[in-house]
């Protein structure tokens, strides 16, 4: 009994011991997993998130001269957040941009939209703009 004792308490610490470490284990690879799936749900999210706020801001477009040009206002400006998705259709394959402003222009009624293109805010990049490159058969892996 002298022996058994200190035996049954080395044996209960340390499978208190290994079952914690066991615990935090399956914790960091939860976490792991968990990052992984949100860092995937971001990477398809935030592109297609900006077809709802161009939908969205459609019908408030207003053209600066609205009392001597009638008709739908021309572009509708995407929110400047969206700036990496506009220096993508700058600047990636005409696929890729082709899929980005058909799916921003989706419901905004015929008008095009306008991407900004850098941080800055100081470069845009328009749907009728791509457009004329597409059937003109100008981009830059052609220059």
């Amino acid at each position: 009994m002298q022996f058994f004792r200190p035996g049954l308490a080395a044996f209960v610490g340390a499978f208190l011991l290994w079952n914690f470490v066991r615990i935090l284990n399956q914790c960091a690879l939860r976490r792991r997993r968990m990052l992984a799936i949100a860092a995937l749900v971001a990477l398809v999210a935030y592109p297609m998130s900006i077809g709802p706020p161009c939908w969205y801001l459609a019908p408030f477009t207003r053209r600066p001269h609205a009392a001597i040009i009638s008709g739908p206002p021309r572009f509708v400006r995407a929110p400047h957040i969206y700036w990496p998705v506009g220096w993508v259709a700058l600047h990636g394959p005409q696929n890729l941009a082709d899929l980005i402003f058909a799916y921003a222009t989706f419901g905004t009624g015929g008008r095009g939209v306008t991407l900004p293109t850098n941080r800055a805010g100081d470069s845009w990049y328009d749907s009728w703009t791509h457009q004329a490159k597409c059937e003109f058969g100008y981009f830059e892996d052609n220059l």
